[in-house]
């Protein structure tokens, strides 16, 4: 758990979009009952975490009601990962699709 917060603290600091703590630039709602969506719409390069509080889940892209590049986007954070503490299996991200196992954090940027 101490891992996942210093690499939380060092992405707040050193990610130019998280940096900038905006918060009109801001936007959360939840996806389905157990997934919470925080959107940082920075015009060129958002951010997005996606939060799932329930059981391993799928959903397409559309579903997120958010406006992104193309791409799938990288994966600046998943506590999915055994460093955090997780069982290890990833959340995967396609250019149409998310799956997030359960209890889980997934953080993305395109840049």
């Amino acid at each position: 758990m101490q891992r996942l917060y210093a690499d939380l603290l060092r992405l707040r600091r050193a990610d130019p979009v998280l940096a900038q703590q905006d918060r009109f630039l801001l936007d959360a709602w939840a996806a389905t009952p157990d997934l919470l969506v925080v959107a940082w719409r920075h015009p060129r390069t958002p951010r997005l975490l996606l939060a799932n509080f329930g059981a391993a889940t799928q959903l397409h892209r559309s579903a997120l009601r958010t406006s992104l590049p193309p791409g799938a986007g990288r994966v600046l954070l998943d506590t999915a990962a055994r460093d955090y503490g997780g069982r290890g299996a990833r959340s995967t991200v396609t250019a149409t699709a998310l799956s997030l196992p359960a209890h889980t954090a997934l953080l993305l940027a395109w840049d």
